[in-house]
């Protein structure tokens, strides 16, 4: 991605070889063209500045539709935007969705344990089944959906295989 900058200022954005041509009718390029060619032409690769930091839970990073001139070189930044009301609520949803998927998973995969052929002792059965109830509440008991991500599993059992910390990975949601 590349943006044309005539006297430190983004005149066109986004550029390319085709509108480069157009410009420039009558030269003809070499194949390909570098780099310090297009910059003697004044046009400039862009760069992709880092998200800034923000609350992802109410806010989201939107990118600038014209890049900035920084340090003689064109750089795409990000603005900060509140959440729109429909946005939000397709965040909550997709929490909400996120721990029931995970949830969901960790009692298909302990499923095994409640079988009357289960190698586990009578208290292992009724840790394990404690474990499996406090999941299958583990939605209603969560009041505030900003909490979701700050959420404590139940106590899972020492003898239960199952990696509940990467099924409930939602922080990146």
């Amino acid at each position: 991605m590349r943006a044309l900058i005539v006297d430190n200022l983004v005149v066109e954005f986004p550029s390319d070889f085709l509108k480069l041509r157009m410009r420039h009718k009558n030269t003809s390029f070499p194949k390909p063209v570098t780099d310090e060619e297009y910059e003697a032409l004044g046009l400039f690769r862009v760069a992709v500045a880092d998200e800034p930091a923000h609350n992802k839970s109410t806010h989201r990073a939107v990118e600038k539709p014209t890049p900035d001139i920084e340090k003689g070189r064109p750089v795409l930044n990000y603005d900060v935007a509140a959440l729109t009301s429909e946005e939000s609520e397709a965040r909550i949803l997709r929490l909400w969705g996120n721990l029931r998927e995970g949830r969901n998973s960790i009692l298909s995969k302990t499923d095994h344990l409640m079988l009357r052929d289960s190698p586990l002792t009578a208290d292992q059965m009724s840790e394990a089944t404690a474990y499996r109830q406090a999941l299958r509440e583990l939605p209603a008991n969560i009041s505030d959906i900003n909490t979701v991500k700050n959420i404590d599993l139940p106590v899972k059992p020492e003898f239960v295989a199952v990696d509940d910390d990467a099924i409930f990975n939602l922080r990146y949601i």
